[in-house]
């Protein structure tokens, strides 16, 4: 089907107009003056208004498919940017189970270390006025790490409530469009009902 202007129906719509009045006086000064009928002057304006009538449907009808159309590429976009924010969901998910490893990891690590610094001090023997400086330097060297790790487990924990907040606003995100997804449905069916 081709594809018609509106500036262009209308167009032969105003030179339909013009035409025609002449072609009627024409025909009327004919009849008056006793020559051919006027009928085929009518039915020539009657094809026309008809082929005009049937090109503005034509246009609607395009219209509606323009409109139709324009609403399916703003439903495939929504749909695009669900799946994009659905993978937002899932790669954060799969950040979250790697960071809560990584601070069970860090506390195992911090506990091990306590019971280590304890196990100096209990071997640090009661008799004798100062520890050696083997096990002075083996405390430092524990506290030391045991300090970085604390450190790293805060900072990991940090990153662990970031994230979960992230997550929790991509999730609301997504439903939001899942929403205007489901209205959208809606408004479909109910408009073919």
């Amino acid at each position: 089907m081709r594809s018609l202007s509106l500036s262009r129906v209308l167009l032969v719509a105003a030179l339909v107009a013009a035409a025609a009045p002449a072609e009627l006086a024409t025909s009327i000064g004919q009849t008056e003056a006793g020559a051919a009928p006027a009928a085929p002057a009518v039915n020539d304006l009657s094809r026309l208004v008809t082929a005009v009538e049937h090109l503005v449907h034509v246009l609607e009808e395009q219209a509606q498919e323009r409109s139709e159309s324009r609403e399916i590429e703003r439903l495939q976009v929504l749909v695009s940017i669900m799946g994009i924010r659905s993978r937002k969901v899932e790669s954060l998910e799969s950040d979250l189970r790697e960071i809560d490893a990584e601070e069970q990891n860090l506390r195992q690590e911090v506990s091990q270390m306590k019971e280590q610094l304890e196990g100096l001090d209990s071997q640090d023997s009661p008799s004798s006025d100062a520890p050696g400086p083997e096990m002075k330097a083996m405390r430092r060297m524990l506290q030391s790490r045991q300090k970085d790790s604390e450190e790293q487990l805060a900072r990991v924990e940090e990153r662990r409530v970031q994230t979960q907040n992230e997550l929790a606003a991509a999730r609301r995100r997504l439903a939001q469009l899942e929403t205007s997804l489901e209205d959208w449905i809606d408004r479909q069916t109910s408009g073919k009902n």
